[in-house]
């Protein structure tokens, strides 16, 4: 007689453990073929062999054999009265392994396993919690100034003191409505400035000597009688040593020094390192005052005293001494520029309030005051010369 341990032909479920079983044979058994089962999908096959090695040691150790049908407890137990036996499933089974039952002896009835449960609320619940109050918050929405316009409603800084006029206001409007609506008929009439520098003019546009100099001739000049502007590009000339340009600052022979001197207030814009300053001379009060929106710029009084220099040489040449022995003052207790593209518009700021004798009170926020104070008055010089025009052509 041969005995043979086959498996049990009868399929059992999946990842569950097959009980060897014997068949007693007259002849030598028949050898058996093992059948090819394919294989499943990677992520049931795929194990490592560090895996494989814990699962056959697991499968030693709680495999059943045929000789011990049920296991006994210990002496201890049976002494102390009745036992409970509970199977359970050990909690550290690899993923996609076998999970091998394990029986566990109690004295008393087995404990209850409560299995712990995270609610989760859906996101469509919280979702709503989230976005009401952000939609519901107040905010102001800021435009880049690089993009953005002029507004008629562009609220102004609390200082009263610089706020445009209604007159003045309802001429910026015009303006604005004249370039977005109708650009062609303002370009017969804004050729310089065009009316896109005019527009440039209300964001970040630089100042130019040219507007600086149309800004004092035409507005200022009407204004203080009793002070002289030199010309917006004398400190450009002396820079670069132009003698032929001379006659622009001092007239031919000199002629214009016998006039400075008979002023109250002398006009001295300066533009050095692309940074606008100026230099304002009393010859009754026998002095020069430096006024600079960026203090903290160390290259700019040094320079600013090389040109009063050679300006009292020059009015030296010309007769005029008294220069000479003028004091030197750099203003420090002015209003700082917080920018890199306002500073000609402080020198707008510093001259008005220099000639006509007014307290400097403006800061930063008001630069768009005199923004807005020159793009008006280069608007409308523009528009009374090409109404002139007209009726001289009629």
């Amino acid at each position: 007689m041969y005995v043979s341990s086959i498996v049990s032909p009868r399929r059992s479920p999946r990842f569950s453990i097959s009980t060897p079983v014997q068949i007693t044979y007259d002849s030598p058994p028949p050898k058996i073929q093992k059948e090819v089962i394919s294989a499943g999908p990677p992520s049931e096959k795929i194990f490592s062999e560090k895996k494989k090695a814990i699962l056959k040691k697991k499968k030693e150790r709680t495999q059943i054999t045929p000789d011990s049908k049920e296991h006994t407890a210990p002496e201890s137990s049976q002494k102390s009265g009745p036992m409970h036996v509970s199977s359970i499933v050990s909690p550290r089974s690899p993923r996609f392994s076998i999970s091998t039952p394990v029986q566990r002896f109690y004295d008393g009835p087995a404990p209850k396993i409560q299995k712990e449960v995270i609610s989760a609320s859906p996101p469509s619940e919280k979702v709503p919690s989230i976005v009401i109050p952000v939609k519901n918050a107040t905010r102001k929405k800021k435009v880049p100034a690089k993009f953005a316009g002029f507004s008629p409603t562009l609220k102004w800084p609390p200082n009263s003191d610089y706020k445009l006029t209604d007159e003045e206001t309802k001429l910026l409007n015009q303006f604005w409505d004249d370039y977005c609506k109708r650009a062609d008929k303002l370009s017969i009439y804004c050729t310089s400035p065009t009316s896109k520098k005019l527009k440039k003019l209300l964001s970040r546009e630089w100042m130019e000597t040219g507007l600086l100099q149309n800004w004092f001739d035409v507005y200022l000049k009407p204004k203080a009688p009793h002070a002289y502007f030199i010309d917006a590009n004398a400190s450009d000339i002396w820079l670069k040593q132009s003698k032929e340009r001379y006659v622009h600052i001092f007239g031919e022979f000199g002629w214009r020094v016998d006039i400075m001197k008979k002023h109250e207030v002398i006009v001295i814009p300066m533009c050095y390192l692309e940074h606008f300053t100026v230099i304002m001379g009393y010859p009754k009060e026998g002095k020069w005052e430096y006024y600079n929106s960026m203090p903290m710029d160390k290259r700019q009084w040094p320079k600013a005293e090389e040109f009063i220099i050679w300006l009292n040489d020059s009015f030296a040449d010309f007769g005029w001494e008294g220069p000479r022995g003028w004091i030197r003052r750099n203003v420090d207790d002015v209003p700082i520029q917080e920018n890199l593209y306002d500073c000609g518009f402080f020198v707008m700021g510093f001259v008005e309030h220099a000639i006509l004798n007014r307290k400097i009170a403006f800061n930063q926020q008001d630069m768009m005051y005199y923004r807005c104070k020159l793009v008006v008055h280069l608007y409308n010089r523009q528009w009374e010369l090409y109404q002139r025009m007209l009726q001289f052509s009629k």
